[in-house]
């Protein structure tokens, strides 16, 4: 475990692209399986960085605005 923080050599910055609709749990499993990935590549003695980059599911339609009913409450 690196202490000192004159020791890090490495910066990795990187955002990856998930499709919006996934749930946060998978997301962040995901981001998390990319950091380790990323930490046996290049070592402990590194600062790595991954965040999501939400994108839209190509594959979800969105209702048109005269299928939307908002009940009144009287």
């Amino acid at each position: 475990m690196v202490t000192d923080p004159k020791e890090k050599t490495l910066v990795v910055a990187a955002s990856v692209a998930m499709v919006e609709t996934l749930p946060a749990y998978v997301i962040s499993s995901a981001l998390e399986d990319a950091r380790r990935r990323v930490q046996n590549i290049v070592g402990e003695a590194s600062d790595i960085f991954i965040e999501p980059d939400l994108v839209k599911d190509p594959a979800r339609q969105e209702p048109a605005t005269d299928v939307i009913v908002i009940r009144a409450s009287d």
